[in-house]
């Protein structure tokens, strides 16, 4: 379970706010007293006891033996077009559970939505750290703040680059995944997709995107809504190259 805690180190006392106790208490059915498996959200795991109102944290533990969810071979990042209302959040949500790996909010030609504030950025990574709690992920995706595209895809880490565009139909996902050479023995597959606005990438974008080694692929003959299109294709990634299905 991932606590929000800034550290965790042996000894150390984690007060309980009202989310992550209902949680504990509610949800899990832990009592004061009973002894759990804590993470830092960054793949180390801690023993711990339910107090009152507070952790108390234990001896490192080893994650592979507590009841945890291990990280799927196939690591997501996925640059997202800033939509419209409070989809990024749900996106966020249903990413994380799917085992997306960093989720970065960009700006577009075609975005109408504002980058937000720091509180909004601090709910999206609430929502992030609530998902792999709930999903018992070891780490918890990384949540950035919303950049310029040409930003987002400059500062991209996946080795293979993928741009989800729907006037793309020569070429789709399925052909890349069946034509992507493996990665280096021991390494995990890494992969960025970027998601358009509700109104799509334009010309200059697509061009941009080639430019910093993105191929743009269509998905099919439907189009889908942009807070669709990121899950559907960590879906996809994941029953391909992770542990889905």
């Amino acid at each position: 379970m991932v606590v929000d805690a800034a550290e965790l180190q042996p000894g150390a006392v984690v007060a309980l706010d009202e989310r992550l106790g209902h949680y504990l208490r509610a949800v899990l059915r832990l009592s004061e007293g009973d002894a759990l498996t804590v993470l830092d959200g960054a793949g180390r795991a801690f023993a711990a006891t339910l107090g009152s109102g507070a952790l108390q944290i234990g001896a490192p533990a080893d994650a592979a033996t507590a009841d945890l969810a291990a990280e799927a071979p196939c690591r997501v990042e996925i640059l997202q077009a800033l939509p419209k209302g409070d989809k990024l959040g749900e996106i966020i949500r249903r990413a994380t559970e799917l085992g997306a790996w960093r989720i970065v909010p960009a700006l577009t030609a075609r975005t109408i939505a504002t980058a937000g504030s720091a509180q909004k950025l601090e709910r999206w990574r609430r929502i992030a750290r609530e998902a792999a709690r709930q999903s018992r992920r070891l780490h918890v995706p990384e949540v950035e703040a919303p950049r310029p595209l040409a930003e987002a895809m400059r500062g991209a880490r996946g080795a293979l680059r993928v741009l989800l565009h729907e006037a793309e139909r020569a070429l789709r996902l399925r052909d890349l995944l069946a034509a992507a050479p493996p990665p280096p023995a021991g390494a995990p597959r890494s992969v960025t997709i970027a998601v358009g606005p509700e109104g799509g990438f334009t010309a200059a974008e697509v061009a941009e995107a080639g430019a910093c080694g993105f191929v743009a692929a269509g998905l099919g003959p439907r189009v889908m809504r942009t807070e669709t299109v990121a899950l559907a294709v960590c879906a996809v990634l994941q029953h391909v190259w992770g542990d889905l299905g």
